[in-house]
């Protein structure tokens, strides 16, 4: 058996501050940075073979206190990256409300069906990030544990693919700063959910 522990980064400021983040490359908040901590001391027990993470700063901020409790080197994905909202990056939440009123509603309730100019589909991003998941799992030998460190959009889309959900529930699935979530793969391609979301020791 294979076990993977997917955990969303710490807060960033464009987190506290209700902003779109996507591909920008924020940092973590001081907030963030504590809970990339606890992170690694909630995880203390766990015997991680391999740590992963996107090739977004806030995603490699967080897996550093892990990584260095447990003596790893940290290996950076792009295919982990956060889903690109477009022109809505950097954007005020409130903002968009006002502005993107039908759009924003698409976004939520139907998001396959979300268009706005620079936006990476959901289903493409799902495409990658669950691929990127998947090869990874393959790359490890039977009963191992691995933590792979990413966000919280593609994460939804991660999520929807492995429960075979529609995508157009993604919003469904919610995933706190640090919260880790593990799955495991009894037999090559056979996935089981343990646990979603969780922001105890583990």
């Amino acid at each position: 058996m294979k076990t993977v522990y997917l955990i969303r980064h710490g807060e960033t400021e464009y987190n506290s501050e209700h902003k779109l983040q996507g591909t920008v490359d924020t940092m973590l908040s001081e907030i963030g940075k504590q809970q990339a901590l606890h992170l690694a001391q909630r995880m203390q027990d766990v015997a991680l073979k391999q740590i992963f993470c996107s090739n977004l700063a806030r995603t490699k901020q967080t897996a550093e206190p892990l990584a260095q409790a447990k003596g790893l080197p940290i290996i950076e994905i792009p295919a982990l990256r956060e889903v690109s909202f477009g022109i809505w990056e950097s954007v005020p939440f409130k903002i968009i409300q006002e502005k993107y009123p039908k759009e924003l509603h698409d976004f939520f309730h139907s998001p396959l069906n979300f268009k706005i100019p620079g936006c990476e589909p959901f289903a493409d991003a799902q495409k990658r990030g669950w691929q990127a998941v998947q090869d990874i799992i393959k790359q490890q030998e039977n009963d191992t544990s691995i933590a792979i460190v990413t966000h919280g959009g593609i994460l939804r889309t991660i999520f929807c693919a492995l429960l075979h959900m529609d995508l157009n529930a993604m919003w469904e699935i919610n995933f706190y700063n640090t919260a880790v979530s593990c799955i495991y793969e009894q037999k090559p391609g056979d996935y089981y959910v343990k646990y979603i979301n969780n922001i105890e020791k583990l």
